[in-house]
């Protein structure tokens, strides 16, 4: 898991690579204005999904991991609790969805939790699970987009 800000400096000196920088590149030119839904950016090997909801009490959220792709979780107005755990140290809460890449977790009683405003983001390797949409005071509005890379893009 890396926690970031897309206006650090050194963002470029240690996401190296043409789909980061296309990952980023989409980000910076598009995220601001872009309508809610699907965008393709390499099929379903690398698209963005832009969403909005409110942030929740942390009981109603859960813990979701992935095992092919790396989410790229960048928030574009509000603020949002992202919990943190590495998966091995949950328990599972159903069956792997192989079509949507998709795993979720029982609760754990302790977790990183990550404060992530506009112009923040996260990425999440598989191995990494991640419990979003966590309201930190108060539901609030969050506006963000998940950018979802094939782990063999990477590679």
């Amino acid at each position: 898991m890396i926690p970031a800000n897309l206006n650090d400096p050194q963002l470029e000196s240690f996401l190296l690579g043409p789909i980061w920088a296309e990952a980023f590149g989409w980000i910076k030119k598009h995220a601001a204005n872009s309508e809610l839904g699907i965008h393709q950016l390499r099929g379903e090997s690398m698209f963005v999904n832009v969403q909005s909801y409110a942030t929740e009490p942390r009981e109603n959220c859960r813990f979701e991991s992935h095992r092919r792709n790396v989410d790229l979780q960048y928030t574009i107005e509000g603020l949002e609790g992202i919990d943190y755990l590495n998966r091995a140290n949950l328990e599972s809460d159903g069956e792997y969805d192989p079509d949507k890449d998709l795993l979720f977790h029982k609760p754990a009683a302790e977790a990183c939790t990550l404060r992530i405003s506009g112009s923040g983001f996260c990425v999440f390797f598989p191995g990494d699970a991640q419990r979003p949409k966590v309201a930190l005071q108060e539901p609030a509005l969050v506006r963000k987009l998940v950018v979802k890379i094939d782990i063999d893009l990477l590679m």
